[in-house]
């Protein structure tokens, strides 16, 4: 009786950790759904940003669905999108982000079953690049005086790294201002065309 009991209390204390156990694995699976519904509805969200936005550019209304195309990229990833979104940079004037949207656009892997409409934005997206492309300009900042490392230099207020200093910067065309700053020098500035 003494061996029965001890396998009976080993049972119910091996079933209570056991509904312990499937109650921890509920609990784990609960956020997991929780998630699904949360993804369900970023996406129903990234789509209909996404229709506003290509509603809007088709309309040649670039400027407003800029940030609608964005939003919907970073909810969810799509081919069509983000060449879209590429175009309407390009189309407000800036190339490179424009150009660079369009580059990661073109390097998403097709599958051989693609469907026509991922098969004409890849196409859609080639030819706005390879029109764009040409527009970008090139520039190259040079600093005479204090070592690299003790200088900062922005372009129209935003920071350049050294790293790319005395090489070719992609940049959108048009006017700019370059400024060079370091401790115990004086800054200088340069208005660019």
């Amino acid at each position: 009786m003494v061996g029965t009991r001890r396998s009976t209390r080993a049972s119910r204390v091996f079933s209570a950790c056991l509904l312990a156990s499937l109650s921890s694995r509920a609990w784990l699976v609960l956020p997991a759904i929780a998630d699904d519904d949360a993804n369900a509805a970023e996406t129903a969200a990234a789509r209909s940003l996404a229709v506003e936005g290509m509603k809007l550019a088709d309309a040649g209304k670039c400027g407003e669905a800029l940030d609608k195309l964005a939003r919907a990229e970073r909810l969810h990833h799509s081919i069509i999108v983000l060449g879209r979104l590429g175009e309407c940079f390009v189309a407000q004037g800036k190339i490179v982000d424009g150009t660079e949207a369009l580059r990661r656009a073109l390097r998403e892997y097709l599958p051989p079953n693609a469907s026509p409409v991922m098969v004409k934005a890849r196409e859609r997206a080639q030819t706005a690049l390879d029109t764009a492309r040409p527009k970008i300009a090139i520039l190259s900042i040079s600093v005479k005086g204090p070592s690299d490392n003790n200088v900062t230099v922005t372009v129209d207020g935003q920071p350049v790294s050294s790293i790319l200093l005395d090489g070719d910067r992609p940049t959108d065309p048009g006017e700019h201002v370059v400024e060079a700053s370091a401790t115990g020098f004086m800054k200088a500035s340069s208005r660019i065309k």
